[in-house]
């Protein structure tokens, strides 16, 4: 029987999709641990059609399961089913398993099924860092901004001097620093997001699409330099293929973002105009930076460079932008400069 519960402040979607369980368990427990109160949080586990139920690890909490939609599949019959007579959830854990579709279908489930003032998305495989996850939550309970974005880190940080900015809104966050593409980077007000969901069936750049459309349409605004987010950095990642058809899939859907983004602009007012021509720049030159990177080739370089200049997206812009970007900025214009780029960029690791 389905639980009634009262809008908690936050609802953290989990993505779970044949992670070890043992990470899926210290997930939740990182939610767990923070300060919130049952009833201020929600935990949502969205399983993408994993090969094996995580039940066995939820199990000892009380916990809700769901089905994605009324006409949803059912899991295969070897998986172990969640009980439908779950008692009132003490974590108010909701476990959802749906066909396998990917990690953005597995977040927009999760959207439309929270019920929390404020969204967090964490993948399965990270942790959330109470300590410093908690400022973040003080800082919400303090000034409900509709956004907060944090640090994420790849270990444990134990002190911080805390650091917060605040911005009248998120176009004024994009046009003053170099936002983050990673959707778990924000705890971010449900309404902000309204209609806008996750590209399905992309596999790379569908973050920073969403984060961009998100962030834009947001008014006040927190940057904290709490690395609230503990990110786990596997060889199984889509970003550390190195085949060819990986390597051309990542630079055309990157492309995409970009052109989606871009075609955004007419509809938008002049101040969110603004913000978001900023992060169409960066991402055009970190376009041309993998290009680079990944491909190694002047020819490859030239198509891309086409590319964004039949669609007025190059030269890049020259003002407002990072040390790094405008020496990109200045090496690109150039046949030399472009030269030194192939040759130099592919030897280093950053």
């Amino acid at each position: 029987m389905s639980v009634i519960m009262q809008s908690p402040l936050i609802s953290f979607i989990i993505t779970y999709h044949n992670e070890p369980p043992s990470m899926l368990a210290e997930c939740i427990k990182s939610v767990l641990d923070l300060s919130l109160s049952r009833d201020e949080r929600e935990i949502i586990v969205i399983d993408d059609g994993s090969e094996k139920c995580p039940f066995d690890i939820i199990k000892d909490y009380s916990v809700t399961a769901e089905e994605p939609s009324e006409n949803a599949e059912q899991p295969s019959d070897n998986a172990e089913q969640p009980s439908e007579n779950a008692e009132q959830p003490s974590e108010n854990l909701r476990y959802i398993r749906q066909e396998n579709c990917g990690v953005s279908a597995a977040r927009n489930l999760g959207l439309r099924k929270a019920r929390g003032t404020f969204v967090q998305f964490v993948d399965a495989d990270d942790r959330l860092i109470p300590t410093h996850y908690d400022h973040c939550v003080g800082i919400l309970r303090h000034d409900m901004p509709d956004v907060i974005s944090f640090v994420f880190c790849r270990k444990n940080v134990e002190a911080v001097a805390y650091k917060d900015e605040t911005f009248e809104s998120g176009a004024a966050y994009m046009l003053s620093r170099n936002m983050y593409g990673s959707a778990w980077c924000y705890l971010f007000r449900r309404s902000v997001a309204d209609g806008i969901r996750f590209k399905e069936g992309k596999q790379y750049s569908e973050d920073e699409e969403y984060t961009a459309r998100m962030l834009v349409r947001a008014g006040n605004t927190c940057h904290t330099n709490a690395p609230a987010y503990l990110y786990t950095n596997h060889a199984l990642s889509a970003t550390h293929r190195v085949d060819s058809a990986s390597i051309n899939k990542r630079l055309c859907q990157q492309l995409d973002t970009i052109m989606s983004l871009h075609q955004l602009l007419p509809s938008l007012p002049q101040t969110e105009q603004q913000g978001m021509k900023r992060r169409v720049a960066q991402m055009s030159m970190d376009y041309l930076y993998n290009t680079i990177r990944l491909k190694h080739s002047h020819k490859d370089l030239r198509e891309a460079i086409n590319q964004l200049k039949n669609n007025g997206l190059f030269p890049l812009p020259k003002g407002g932008y990072t040390s790094k970007y405008k020496l990109f900025c200045k090496m690109i214009q150039t046949a030399f400069g472009r030269n030194v780029l192939v040759h130099i960029l592919p030897l280093l690791r950053i």
